[in-house]
């Protein structure tokens, strides 16, 4: 009984109440990840003690694998909870928790469970079971639907459960229950008289496919096999089902300002705390009144929205095309279509989505390759070299490739082939098919950020490459491994050039020193004598974010990132902080956690502790050092070699680093803290540590369950792509004001200083950026 503990009700220290969320349930549900599994929901009455069919298990909610192997039974109780005033206070120490808030309001414990009833779980129930047995008579039955019915979100749905009352005496026609039904909601949740009996029954049926009267059955095999004969309910595996019903937990404490649907709960991603970020989609060149442009346009939203919510594992196949498009994608594009005159533009997205998308459920069609397909044949002409990801619409396009088209961090891991422990190469462009021989970098999901600030006149260029050159000789290994953003100015930005994008040495920067002669912003690049001109296709970069910095514009590359480290020279003097300890941070920041497995419950957490550089002879080398100063690892009160003779001999072989540690863990609000030793001078935390156990759970990558949050995603896309259309109508401006604005790719960062990590928290942007509302 305690392993099927789901859900409970506790106050905290504050005396708030919380709902906590037990992960040990979930160990039981994905032992057969394939099995497509679907819920049925039992809820108990005050009479529980005397059913012959349930075992006494608390005022709680259980989660369990009882019966057909494809069902899990819910058995409600929560809502038979005393007042507030006699809950517990805290959480079990047994297992791995969740803490998620309630709607606001100081609701008792019956309104947040009927809340949670109605708006969570009904969602993904198939089969709703009462006993009248264990309520002792009919009328409490249907009084307790009622109650549902009246708190349900007023959000039509497709996939309602279905009712089953089961009852040894004498049995009614559905008929009679659903009027029954409809006249307690009359009766009962009618104060201002404004419902008419069809307006109470539409209430109902919102909620409900409809009610039936069973018999008693003969055994509890025999209970759980109740089931319609049809289910409007998509199949989800067992993976998936646990991301949804997270999604729907965290998303719990709004759903009377925001009511969760089903739909929702397959776009709310283990990133739902952290918003996606979106981006005007200013490089498609288009006609407004063009219908060839128009056609284009729309083809490439339709494919767009087909690779990331159709992709192979995702759980979007499982519900109607027209109800996705309807919910997800009509009101903006209507938006859209108004604010730019584009009436067709609705209708034409509509048909190429349900063409693409149908091809992709059906298996005739690849999401990734017909996407690539599209972007070739809009064809160079169409599209920009900067700024914006073209391939998603929503993203930065911070990685770029040798043609000069850039990808966002997301469509790298959707378009190339990731070899384990190498970088992502992508053979070929995909947007021209050119050639590509730059290997890609992205930033790992649970590692912090590490910024480089440099400014100075040109006479402090000789200072800066000393600084460099001294940080370099400390670190042992090449700047851009180190590195995550870059924000240069004045002479600064020669060195973020040449060191970044060019990928030269500190030697030869020194050797061009004499040439310099100035620092100079032009809208084909950027200027530092007659002999040093760079243009705007030439500063690409992978793996390092490139910000030059001036008043015209401003790009967030990661708006939730923490910093790890900042390290800042403007050409006079590097500060207080020493060298020493500058490299220390960084060589502490390279290795970073991931959770292996949050699903279960086990006290000890398996968390492998990795490190940023691709396998090749800059991790040995590093490796080496670390084996040769009996480097440590420190978690809690317990101690472990660094990179063992396991991890030594596979990184001689071309793997990746991947050191394994088990950490005792009994809440998710507990605070993770790994640091190393002896490969720096003194204890350091490494990236992003210390860390929140929650945090890092919905942030490592093997907990995505293959769910991603595309309808807040999509929707803010399109809105940037109103408001840039509607200024497509403005007169153009001229050369001149063109020119003021030079095209090269600027950022404001948002991370967490090492000095100041406290204050940082609160504080997101540096000096001379804006702050990107979200």
């Amino acid at each position: 009984m305690v392993n099927s503990l789901w859900l409970d009700l506790r106050r905290s220290a504050s005396g708030d109440p919380l709902l906590l969320e037990h992960h040990r349930p979930y160990r039981a549900v994905t032992e057969e990840n394939g099995q497509c599994l679907e819920l049925t929901l039992l809820v108990r009455g005050r009479r529980h003690a005397q059913c012959k069919y349930l075992a006494y298990a608390g005022n709680q909610v259980h989660l369990r694998r009882v019966g057909p192997p494809w069902r899990l039974v819910v058995e409600c109780g929560l809502h038979l909870l005393p007042s507030a005033t006699k809950w517990e206070v805290g959480s079990p120490s047994q297992g791995l928790v969740s803490h998620h808030q309630v709607p606001k309001g100081n609701p008792s414990a019956g309104e947040i469970a009927h809340l949670l009833y109605s708006q969570v779980l009904l969602i993904f129930s198939t089969v709703v079971i009462l006993l009248e047995e264990d309520f002792g008579s009919l009328s409490a039955v249907i009084h307790q639907l009622a109650t549902w019915a009246y708190t349900a979100p007023r959000v039509p749905c497709r996939a309602r459960p279905r009712v089953f009352i089961v009852t040894a005496q004498r049995q009614h026609d559905s008929r009679r229950l659903e009027w029954e039904l409809t006249a307690d909601i009359l009766s009962n949740f009618n104060p201002l008289r404004e419902h008419s009996f069809k307006t109470a029954e539409r209430m109902w049926r919102q909620c409900f496919e409809g009610i039936e009267h069973v018999g008693e059955p003969r055994s509890v095999e025999e209970l759980y096999r109740l089931a319609p004969e049809k289910t409007s309910h998509p199949r989800v595996v067992a993976l998936q089902l646990v991301g949804l019903l997270r999604a729907a937990f965290r998303q719990f404490h709004r759903c009377r300002e925001e009511p969760f649907g089903l739909l929702d709960a397959a776009r709310a991603s283990r990133r739902d705390q952290t918003p996606m970020e979106f981006h005007l989609v200013k490089a498609l060149r288009m006609r407004t009144r063009d219908m060839d442009e128009l056609n284009a346009l729309s083809m490439l939203i339709a494919s767009a929205i087909t690779v990331h919510g159709y992709r192979p594992g995702l759980p979007e196949a499982a519900f109607p095309l027209d109800e996705v498009f309807k919910e997800c994608y009509s009101e903006p594009l209507r938006r859209l279509a108004a604010r730019a005159n584009l009436a067709p533009l609705v209708d034409q997205v509509y048909i190429h989505f349900a063409k693409f998308a149908g091809a992709a459920v059906g298996g005739a069609l690849d999401p990734v390759v017909h996407h690539q397909r599209i972007l070739r044949e809009l064809g160079p002409p169409h599209l920009d070299r900067q700024g914006t990801c073209l391939s998603c619409l929503v993203r930065v396009a911070s990685n770029g490739l040798s043609c000069g088209h850039r990808l966002c961090d997301a469509c790298v891991a959707i378009h190339c082939q990731e070899a384990e422990g190498q970088a992502p190469r992508l053979p070929a462009c995909v947007f021209c098919r050119a050639t590509n021989h730059t290997p890609l970098h992205v930033k790992p999901s649970t590692a912090g950020a590490r910024v480089l600030r440099l400014a100075g006149r040109v006479g402090a260029a000789q200072g800066i490459a000393n600084f460099l050159r001294s940080l370099r000789s400390v670190v042992r290994s090449p700047l851009h491994d180190h590195f995550d953003v870059v924000i240069a100015s004045d002479i600064g930005m020669f060195f973020a050039v040449m060191l970044f994008c060019k990928r030269a040495t500190i030697e030869d920067c020194i050797h061009h020193l004499p040439n310099l002669e100035c620092a100079k912003q032009r809208r084909w690049g950027l200027k530092f004598g007659r002999r040093l001109r760079f243009r705007s296709e030439e500063l690409v970069t992978n793996g390092v974010r490139l910000c030059l910095q001036h008043k015209g514009r401003s790009e967030c590359f990661w708006p939730k990132a923490r910093r790890d480290v900042v390290v800042q020279f403007n050409g006079d003097a590097l500060g207080p902080v020493p060298i020493g300890q500058i490299a220390d941070r960084l060589l502490a920041s390279l290795f970073y956690l991931e959770v292996e497995d949050c699903l279960g419950s086990q006290i000890l957490l398996p968390v492998c502790i990795r490190c940023r550089l691709p396998s090749g002879h800059t991790l040995v080398d590093l490796l080496m050092r670390a084996r040769l100063r009996n480097a440590q690892i420190h978690y809690g009160r317990q101690t472990c070699v660094l990179c063992p003779e396991e991890n030594w001999r596979d990184a001689a072989q071309g793997k990746p680093f991947m050191r394994r540690i088990y950490i005792p863990v009994s809440s998710a609000s507990d605070v993770i803290d790994v640091r190393i030793s002896g490969l720096v001078s003194d204890t350091t935390s490494v990236s992003n540590c210390p860390y929140e156990l929650e945090a890092l759970m919905n942030e490592s990558p093997s907990q995505k369950a293959g769910i991603l949050d595309h309808r807040l995603l999509v929707i803010n896309t399109i809105d940037c792509l109103d408001m840039q259309l509607h200024e497509f109508k403005q007169p153009a401006k001229t050369g001149r004001d063109r020119g003021a604005r030079p095209s090269v790719i600027v950022g404001v960062s948002s991370y967490h200083t090492a000095s100041s990590r406290q204050n940082a928290r609160t504080s997101r942007v540096p000096e001379g950026g804006t702050k990107k509302q979200e």
